[in-house]
């Protein structure tokens, strides 16, 4: 069964007792588990006991016995078998055994988290036969967009999601857009990465990274400029360096004069507004221009002469430093 065959058979309220539901990505494991849950509550009006156990630490001895102690079940029940793959595959049967006593009131979900080949393994071959599979590719479309958001809701968006995103044949735009749409509610103690951002750019998403800025500039400066620093340091992208970063500096300069105190600028947000007027100055001076008067727009360029007083062990100077090398050398 497809993941999204699962969301709507159970939103239908098709809900079967013993599922197995496969996938490494770990998102979409906490989503199968959110709509079950929603699920069942929407099935019965009465709440239903969830049991939660990890195939690292399961004792079976001790579940069994607690299985047997208990009375005979007046409600539904949801038992979640996190990291299945450390279970001992001898006792899957019996715990399945012990379980489904009552099929119209136990739901079980085995949750398999690692990358599987079927052919060598057995038990989970017989259990992909007998009971219901659900294999969590990732979903395409408004579906996985509501995924997506929920996914994201207090959560930190790291290099993984932004692969995963990517995985899901999500083109750059509408990737940008999703994160930039995330920054509203993730959180401010669930900023967006540096890896996510620097992965974002080895995806070749340079062309839109201003889109994410207020994502990390609105939530902390200090990580914006960081951010900065460690973009510009790469070399190897010299697109995303004449287009992505003007953008970026043309984008954050309203941030950072929105977040000055007092009437002054900080290092940091003068920074940034020289480089944005920089790199306005260079967007009017190189419209139309070939190659050759680009290098000539960018020799001009080089004599703006704009100077800070910054210590040396600051990030901002660095930044100075490496934006000055970047437009006068490059």
């Amino acid at each position: 069964m497809l993941f999204s065959q699962y969301i709507q058979k159970i939103k239908k309220g098709g809900i079967d007792s013993v599922y197995l539901l496969t996938g490494e990505e770990l998102f979409l494991h906490h989503h199968a588990q959110h709509l079950m849950k929603t699920a069942l509550i929407a099935s019965d009006a009465e709440a239903f006991d969830l049991e939660v156990f990890d195939g690292s630490e399961f004792q079976y001895d001790a579940f069994i016995n607690g299985i047997r102690a208990l009375p005979l079940m007046s409600k539904r029940r949801l038992v979640i078998f996190k990291r299945f793959d450390k279970l001992d595959s001898r006792q899957i049967p019996s715990v399945i055994k012990e379980l489904e006593g009552d099929l119209s009131k136990v739901v079980i979900l085995f949750l398999y988290e690692e990358k599987i080949d079927f052919r060598k393994k057995t038990v989970l071959e017989k259990m992909r036969d007998r009971y219901t599979w659900v294999n969590l590719a990732p979903q395409k479309g408004a579906e996985f967009e509501r995924v997506l958001k929920w996914m994201l809701d207090g959560k930190k968006i790291d290099a993984n999601l932004t692969a995963f995103l990517a995985e899901c044949g999500a083109d750059l735009w509408q990737i940008s857009g999703w994160l930039e749409q995330a920054s509203d509610f993730i959180g401010e103690n669930q900023p967006l990465t540096l890896e996510a951002m620097e992965k974002f750019i080895d995806l070749g998403g340079f062309a839109n990274i201003w889109r994410l800025t207020d994502a990390v500039g609105n939530r902390d400066i200090k990580q914006a400029q960081y951010l900065l620093y460690n973009l510009m340091r790469n070399r190897e992208k010299p697109n995303f360096i004449m287009w992505g970063l003007k953008d970026l500096f043309i984008h954050l300069d309203p941030i950072c004069k929105i977040r000055q105190q007092g009437g002054r600028l900080d290092s940091f947000a003068k920074t940034t507004h020289l480089h944005a007027f920089r790199f306005r100055k260079f967007n009017e001076m190189s419209a139309n221009f070939t190659p050759s008067e680009t290098e000539s727009a960018l020799a001009k360029l080089e004599k703006t002469d704009f100077k800070l007083k910054t210590s040396a062990a600051e990030p901002e100077s660095l930044l100075v430093e490496l934006m000055d090398d970047i437009i006068g050398r490059k």
